[in-house]
């Protein structure tokens, strides 16, 4: 009663801070689970090993009036430390009031208390009488004294304030994986903090905190002395289970034990660290074999692709206080990237750096601008700027795109860094989502996206030449229909399809011959997707390209069918980007003068669901959708506007 599962310490807090913090998670039938405590004799065992437990007595709960008052006391425990104890918030203040206590210790401040400035001041000499002297009063009214302008320390009087008028430190939730990686990391997230905060490395502590808290269900499993034990019968007469058996039999879980992760920071500090967190947490825990080139250091494994592996990486030099993180890729020297220097084999030693030379002296915008940072024997170490996301992340998550003034943006960007990787005759040949992302720059109330190409790992310098690697052709969920067959064609042309075939999978789910969820992983698979669309490749083409015509908003389709059509008549990137920014313009000026437009396709979009769905033609959404029709044609899809005739017609 005095130390165990059902100490009276334990009885009394669950039901008094359930109360006091105003919430029902705690209440528990207190009075009828005391009534039913029993003082019961254990006969003797015999355990492992051989070891003899002694006969005893031991306090018991009676099974047949107390169990269920036992499970709801554990339960309401359990409940309050998920909601009350363990809460975000209450995370975050505790951990801002010790930074407080710490601080002021190191400094040896002085308050109005003075039990709490003897305690400040030497801390290791507190006595007992000294002790019961402090209580809530003394550290509140320390902590208002902190808190003013006259204070000299910033670190203390900036956390008492933020105390007092509850502006706590911002909390990330974590996983356990997150927060072992992150604990790995100390110091690179110190030199992030301490550059941030304008502080010295050794005061970042005081900035951000990795905080773990645990809650055992039950207390101590081996706590045998104050084991709690369930009295009940068997048909040898009274049966005595020990508590965590009843427990594990009643949840059937073998685990006892509950822990919460939290990053806890300045809000300073929040995005960086936040942006760090969501890196890790796409990113795999894996051995990191491969040693980097000198000034970074390898934080998780990004993915791993036929030409190359991609890591999270920071560099181990000085953060930098736009972007501390970046992307790191090992490109091996058999990828087919100089196909003048492996006619006879695609495993030849050949150079990477003569690409990446003419890729680095484009420097534009909507392209990544890689930089070689070191090679070794068997490859070249590339670094690449860390993307906000990338298209195939935005669709997965969000799903298609429907805000078309933005599309056409996309359009124009991701096409103007084509006609710049072209313009210096490189061909990109792995264009899809997961190639093309996005640099978010919050400035104002309103963002800038800027849309980039990256992942050059299967460019080359002759447009061209056929690779011998079938690797080296690409995504097979974009190709071009010219590289299907045993007569494959490629130029720059190849790009120009795959890209517009990106945007086509943004904008409706779908890849030209394949559903956006195909995995395509497995050779075997792939091979066989291969088969077959070689096999009805006429056919396929024939029905996408109907699917362009009809079901895409008619300054998509201005835009994006001459990207489809055969390799000879197809548009050129530069073509594209043209195109691309009249019809953006356009619909810029029609936003203006109607902003009712800016929807008008995911509105009509609706309607016409509404009206597919229906067994009969419903008047209303009709009547709105033959509106839409007559006021915006020029950008709606055809067959939303055939869909409106027609029922119309079949209204009259």
């Amino acid at each position: 009663m005095l130390d165990g599962y059902l100490d009276v310490d334990r009885l009394e807090f669950v039901a008094r801070d359930t109360r006091t913090a105003g919430v029902t998670y705690g209440f528990h039938e207190l009075d009828w689970l005391v009534r039913s405590l029993r003082i019961v004799r254990k006969p003797q065992t015999i355990g492992e090993g051989g070891t003899i437990h002694p006969a005893s007595w031991v306090l018991a709960v009676d099974s047949r009036k107390g169990l269920f008052a036992l499970w709801q006391f554990l339960e309401a425990r359990a409940n309050m430390y998920r909601q009350v104890y363990l809460h975000k918030t209450v995370r975050s203040a505790t951990v801002m009031f010790c930074l407080i206590l710490k601080r002021a210790t190191e400094l040896q401040l002085t308050c109005p208390s003075v039990s709490l400035t003897q305690y400040l001041q030497s801390p290791e000499v507190l006595n007992l009488h000294q002790c019961l002297a402090l209580d809530d009063s003394d550290v509140i009214a320390a902590i208002k004294h902190w808190s003013q302008p006259n204070t000299q320390d910033a670190i203390v009087r900036s956390l008492c304030d933020g105390f007092l008028r509850r502006e706590l430190y911002k909390v990330i939730l974590l996983n356990e994986d997150t927060y072992d990686r992150l604990s790995a990391l100390k110091d690179y997230i110190d030199s992030i903090v301490a550059q941030r905060m304008s502080v010295s490395k050794d005061l970042a502590d005081y900035y951000y905190t990795l905080d773990k808290a645990t809650f055992k269900v039950l207390g101590d499993e081996q706590l045998n002395e104050g084991q709690i034990w369930i009295l009940g019968s068997s048909k040898y007469g009274p049966a005595l289970t020990s508590l965590p058996e009843a427990w594990r039999e009643y949840t059937h879980q073998e685990n006892f034990h509950e822990c919460r992760y939290y990053l806890i920071c300045h809000k300073s500090m929040v995005q960086d660290l936040t942006r760090l967190c969501d890196r890790l947490r796409a990113g795999r825990s894996t051995s990191l074999s491969l040693v980097p080139p000198n000034g970074y250091r390898l934080l998780a494994l990004l993915g791993e692709g036929a030409h190359k592996t991609t890591y999270l990486a920071a560099p181990t030099s000085k953060p930098g206080t736009e972007s501390p993180l970046c992307a790191v890729k090992y490109l091996k020297y058999e990828v087919d990237l100089s196909p003048d220097q492996a006619e006879d084999s695609d495993n030849a030693s050949r150079s990477i750096n003569d690409l990446l030379g003419n890729i680095l002296g484009l420097e534009h915008s909507n392209l990544t601008n890689p930089h070689v940072i070191g090679s070794d024997a068997t490859g070249t170490w590339m670094y690449e700027p860390l993307w906000d996301g990338t298209l195939l992340a935005v669709i997965l998550e969000q799903g298609p795109l429907r805000d078309l003034g933005q599309i056409l943006d996309v359009i124009t960007q991701l096409f103007d860094g084509l006609t710049r990787l072209h313009s210096a005759n490189l061909r990109h040949s792995d264009l899809k989502p997961d190639n093309c992302g996005f640099i978010l720059r919050a400035s104002g109330a309103t963002p800038t996206f800027t849309y980039q190409i990256g992942d050059f790992g299967c460019a080359s310098t002759q447009p061209s030449h056929i690779p011998n690697n079938p690797d080296s052709l690409g995504s097979i969920k974009t190709r071009a229909p010219e590289l299907f067959g045993e007569s494959k064609r490629i130029d720059l042309g190849s790009d120009v399809w795959a890209l517009a075939a990106t945007v086509f999978a943004a904008v409706a789910l779908r890849y030209p011959f394949m559903k956006l969820n195909t995995d395509t992983r497995d050779p075997d698979v792939r091979s066989r997707i291969e088969g077959d669309i070689q096999a009805n490749l006429t056919d396929r083409l024939e029905s996408f390209r109907a699917d362009v015509e009809t079901q895409l908003p008619q300054p998509l389709v201005a835009c994006l069918s001459p990207c489809f059509k055969d390799l000879g008549e197809r548009a050129s990137a530069s073509d594209v980007l043209k195109e691309a920014q009249a019809q953006r313009d356009k619909f810029h000026s029609l936003v203006q003068a109607e902003p009712e437009a800016q929807f008008a396709w995911e509105r009509a979009e609706m309607l016409s669901t509404m009206l597919t769905q229906g067994d009969s033609i419903d008047k209303a959404p009709l009547i709105e959708l033959k509106a839409l029709s007559e006021r915006f044609n020029k950008i709606l899809p055809r067959c939303i506007i055939t869909l409106a005739e027609k029922g119309s017609e079949q209204l009259t």
